[in-house]
């Protein structure tokens, strides 16, 4: 799941999704993948994306080998 904040950090809407059994990892890149979708079907075309998993920011920023345990 998700929270959505303004500029201020108030909470604007959140989701919950189920997404079946993942690892963490999974389930953050998920998560991210679910949440872009509500901003882009919101309008929102310029957002900031945050986690607190470093591997899964390290994914976004620089991609990952296609033999990676993840997937």
């Amino acid at each position: 799941g998700g929270t959505f904040h303004d500029h201020r950090g108030v909470i604007l809407f959140s989701f919950i999704a189920n997404i079946g059994y993942y690892s963490i990892t999974h389930a953050e890149l998920w998560a991210i993948y679910i949440g872009v979708g509500i901003m882009w079907n919101k309008g929102f075309m310029m957002f900031i994306v945050k986690s607190n998993s470093m591997t899964v920011v390290t994914f976004l920023i620089k991609g990952y080998a296609s033999h990676h345990p993840y997937f």
